[in-house]
């Protein structure tokens, strides 16, 4: 019997809220930044809670999460650093993270 095929858009995430703040805090500890994050005002439009709504991709993919976001972001440095030229894991790109200047913007109530 034929596989029914399966249309849509689908989330495909770890399901679990993450800040603003926790996002950032996770990628500056993976790149081994010492950026120092700036809040600012919140903006009109600004989103103060993201989370991915998985129901679809599991209801019709069977998708169930193997990796958290922390796990999952090394995975992502990792394998782009292995194939990507001066990317991630690269010793431009870990050069230019380590030794940035430049502050991470996030507004308050990230």
């Amino acid at each position: 019997m034929e596989k029914e095929s399966v249309v849509g858009v689908f989330n495909i995430a770890c399901g679990k809220r993450t800040s603003l703040n926790q996002l950032a805090r996770v990628i500056m500890d993976i790149m081994g930044s010492e950026a120092v994050p700036i809040h600012d005002q919140q903006r009109k439009g600004d989103i103060q809670d993201s989370v991915a709504d998985i129901s679809a991709a599991r209801m019709g993919l069977n998708f169930e999460p193997d990796y958290d976001l922390v796990s999952g972001l090394r995975e992502t440095v990792k394998w782009f650093g292995e194939r990507v030229e001066g990317g991630c894991g690269g010793k431009r790109m870990e050069k230019g993270i380590k030794d940035a200047q430049s502050p991470v913007l996030l507004t308050r109530n990230s």
